[in-house]
């Protein structure tokens, strides 16, 4: 029950923090987000690969809101994935991926009244949770990849490759996917 409580006060925070357009209360958040970190005890140096990992999401982010709008809304649209992505690690990492998927279960629980097996949807989730580090590995690799070729590492050029290779990777994980859940029956 505990673990499904920290899970409501985990999403309304984090869908909270979009709709915020303040930059001082975005501050607020962050020293919030810190203040956590501290009394948590969470590693700073796994914060920091964390950060590192995300990163190149945030840059592209950016990067498509400063072609497409002001810098102001680009930057806060930034600040606050960093935000989200930075409380979403700590809470993943002090609450654990398992306990997640049961909190969730338990939160889809009442769609049984609409005959809706929660299962089915944790399964779900889960799935494309756990695909999240391939993807990131598929980017970080296709970018290394392009630096050796001579391409710089974020030009537009080298994300039209890295672009491609992603969905070619989603693609086939998404088949491989299929395939499995169709050998084990589960449709």
């Amino acid at each position: 029950m505990l673990n499904l409580l920290a899970l409501i006060i985990f999403l309304i925070y984090t869908s909270g923090i979009f709709f915020i357009n303040n930059i001082y209360m975005l501050l607020g958040i962050l020293i919030f987000n810190i203040l956590l970190i501290l009394f948590l005890k969470v590693p700073l140096k796994k914060i920091c690969y964390n950060f590192y990992k995300y990163s190149f999401i945030v840059i592209i982010t950016f990067i498509f809101n400063i072609l497409f709008g002001y810098f102001k809304e680009a930057f806060l649209i930034s600040f606050k994935l960093i935000l989200v992505c930075n409380i979403c690690f700590i809470f993943s990492y002090k609450m654990g991926f398992s306990n997640i998927i049961f909190a969730l279960e338990k939160l889809f629980s009442p769609l049984k009244l609409l005959k809706i097996n929660p299962r089915d949807i944790t399964l779900m989730i889960n799935i494309a949770l756990t695909s999240i580090p391939i993807f990131i590995r598929n980017i970080s690799q296709s970018l290394t990849t392009m630096e050796v070729k001579g391409l710089k590492k974020y030009s537009f050029k080298s994300l039209k490759y890295t672009s491609k290779i992603i969905l070619f990777s989603i693609f086939k994980k998404t088949n491989d996917i299929e395939l499995t859940l169709k050998i084990k029956n589960f449709e």
